[in-house]
């Protein structure tokens, strides 16, 4: 995701699958055990509810709340001068304004209720979806649950209902519906969470990689998603795709990609960048929606460099394009969130071994 974002040269074919590749993981990892009755679905719910939309909304809630700040510091700019540059349609660039506690009340409101977003946190739209995803996929299975029992026959229909919604949702981008737009991508990807299920549940890779091994599947694969990347168009955020059938494929696809390299990793014991990877995923929650911002550092390093406009820094999500810049981009963006987590983390510890001594103390006392 953040190579993505960072102006990599191969950035189409990361879309490909990239982001689907969260949603597959989501239903691998699911429980389904969850939607057995009512207590545990609202226990899931609610659980889901801290982990997804609490950060949603505390980073997103911060950037409004920092707006003026950006606008003062260049990360955002109401310069009109900015609007004659172009990064090459990486992004689509925008003025910033300054808000009034009226504005920032209502857009607060808005986060909220996964209205609206922020520019700084505009990956946080992952975390929203995935959200309203597993709701709707733990509630509809519940609801089945209660009047299927015969385990085949609860497959068939959650596979006859992927189809439906992914037509939904496609019916969505094409009809070019721009209200609910979270309601299009959660149809689009609601059949991920179903298929990422029913790849543990069946152990299809472990099935597949006794017949066929780990780099024959990666080298099948990569032809097939270079493929995609000249035959079609995957924009998830945008609720964008050439059509169901082939956005699953490529997903599909896309997963077995990344688990035969997993695998691959895994069987020639790279301790040292596995050990990396966790990392990454254990933070990857400030990662999503921080790496925006962090890329403001390479931008104000560019701009320093080449001697452009202080206001050049609000490029977004990236200024410097081409070259190695991009290795730049997914270093800072990848470790300035990190070093934040973990100066977060010793902030915290360091505050509750604080108080802990106060009350030690005063107990003595």
């Amino acid at each position: 995701m953040v190579m993505g974002h960072s102006g990599v040269p191969f950035r189409n074919f990361i879309y490909m699958f990239h982001m689907a590749i969260f949603f597959l993981a989501s239903g691998f990892l699911l429980n389904i055990k969850h939607a057995e009755n009512f207590k545990n679905l609202c226990k899931y719910i609610i659980k889901k509810i801290k982990k997804m939309w609490v950060p949603y909304f505390l980073f997103n809630a911060s950037f409004t709340l920092l707006n003026n700040v950006f606008l003062i510091t260049n990360i955002y700019t109401d310069n009109k001068n900015f609007m004659h540059w172009s990064n090459k349609g990486i992004y689509e660039q925008s003025l910033g304004e300054y808000k009034n506690i009226h504005s920032i009340i209502k857009d607060l409101i808005n986060i909220a209720l996964l209205r609206s977003g922020t520019q700084m946190g505009g990956a946080l739209w992952f975390m929203s979806t995935l959200l309203i995803v597993l709701v709707m996929f733990m509630s509809i299975q519940f609801c089945i649950g209660l009047v299927i029992k015969k385990r085949t026959v609860k497959t068939l229909l959650q596979f006859f209902l992927s189809i439906v919604f992914s037509c939904i949702g496609y019916y969505w981008n094409i009809s070019g519906q721009l209200h609910l737009g979270w309601f299009g991508r959660a149809c689009t990807c609601f059949g991920l969470i179903f298929i990422g299920y029913y790849l543990r549940e069946r152990d299809i890779w472990n099935i597949v990689a006794k017949k066929v091994p780990s780099i024959l599947i990666i080298f099948i694969c990569l032809n097939i998603l270079a493929i995609g990347n000249v035959r079609g168009c995957i924009e998830i955020v945008d609720n964008d795709i050439t059509n169901p059938i082939f956005f699953m494929l490529m997903s599909i696809t896309g997963w077995f990609f990344l688990y035969g390299i997993a695998d691959l990793l895994y069987r020639i014991k790279a301790v040292k960048f596995n050990r990396i990877l966790q990392l990454l995923a254990i933070h990857s929650v400030p990662i999503i929606g921080l790496h925006f911002l962090s890329f403001k550092i390479v931008n104000w390093i560019g701009v320093s460099i080449y001697g452009m406009k202080l206001y050049m820094i609000a490029a977004f999500p990236i200024l410097m394009i081409g070259g190695f810049w991009w290795i730049a981009y997914t270093v800072t963006g990848l470790g300035i969130p990190v070093l934040a987590q973990f100066c977060f983390e010793k902030l915290r510890i360091t505050i509750t071994k604080v108080n802990n001594v106060r009350l030690f103390t005063s107990r003595r006392k």
